[in-house]
């Protein structure tokens, strides 16, 4: 295959990836308090009216919705849904969805006629039909109830009282919070020392023993540890600044590594960056920042696409 038609193969891949990232996504996504308007209302003393307006292409998990009482002294009963639809999830096989409108009766049992005032926190999570989920949504609502009848707060609940749904993310956030900073630390050591024996961390090992490796005759035990260290706090600082950035994004960012102009440049980067490998054109480094001159053994040769260079 000459390099006219490796060209041509190599545009016509790209025209397909712009295509497939402009049909799955031809549409920008709405903001999840667009995409599930939320809002509730007190319909009696005992009981609370939940409704969501879903937006056309999205759908809400039935199995998501958790609602339950902050409040001392009043009781959330389980939620009444209405009937669902079956949805095959790729990833979590059939699940029941609600679209386009849901309203949700969520009982309520008060020890005290007299009390009003309820806290009520509500979670619940949704996905576009492209495939793009968001995370869980929070809300916390505050309520300033109907006077309770005598005989229906000393009435025994008809309803099973609603256990709170607590999540992987909020129990590890809770331990947190709980913890010392000291144990905290510790923890996350320990976490990272689990974390080197794990596959991912292989392919830093030969890039690792390259850097002490190049260092030539000049290479002692308290310098090697030196660079080593100085690779891996590196590393660290570089994954905790993103990780804190993904963090300040949320939801945003799954949203935004959807979009067609991202999907686009990242597969430009890799058919860019095999084209060497298909003898298209070639990348040098000048000669005072070759990799050679800093992080192999003079001599040595490196293996590129199969060909030692």
């Amino acid at each position: 295959m000459d390099k006219l038609s490796i060209v041509k193969f190599l545009s016509c891949l790209t025209f397909w990836f712009v295509s497939a990232a402009f049909a799955v996504d031809s549409t920008a996504l709405l903001p999840p308090e667009q995409a599930f308007q939320f809002a509730a209302k007190a319909t009696k003393a005992d009981l609370l009216t939940l409704s969501w307006d879903i937006a056309d292409g999205y759908h809400l998990y039935r199995d998501k919705i958790r609602v339950f009482s902050l409040t001392p002294g009043i009781i959330a009963g389980k939620p009444a849904f209405p009937a669902s639809h079956t949805k095959h999830d790729e990833f979590f096989g059939d699940v029941e969805i609600f679209r386009n409108r849901l309203a949700v009766d969520i009982p309520l049992q008060r020890q005290d006629s007299k009390q009003k005032a309820l806290t009520l926190e509500v979670r619940f999570q949704g996905c576009s039909d492209a495939g793009v989920c968001y995370l869980p949504i929070q809300q916390t609502l505050s309520f300033n109830l109907p006077t309770a009848s005598v005989n229906g707060s000393s009435a025994a609940p008809t309803q099973e009282p609603y256990t709170p749904f607590v999540s992987e993310q909020n129990r590890i956030a809770a331990a947190l919070q709980k913890g010392t900073v000291w144990l905290i630390a510790l923890s996350f050591l320990g976490f990272g020392i689990v974390l080197a024996f794990t596959p991912c961390i292989f392919p830093m090992l030969p890039i690792l023993s390259g850097i002490v490796v190049g260092q030539g005759s000049s290479l002692n035990t308290r310098r090697a540890f030196w660079l080593s260290l100085t690779y891996v706090l590196a590393s660290a600082l570089t994954y905790t600044v993103f990780g804190i950035l993904a963090g300040l994004f949320g939801s945003n960012l799954q949203a935004l590594f959807q979009e067609p102009w991202l999907i686009i440049a990242f597969s430009g980067v890799f058919v860019v960056l095999r084209c060497p490998c298909l003898g298209v054109s070639n990348f040098k480094f000048p000669h005072s920042s070759k990799p050679g001159s800093w992080l192999l053994v003079p001599n040595s040769k490196v293996e590129i696409c199969g060909e030692q260079r």
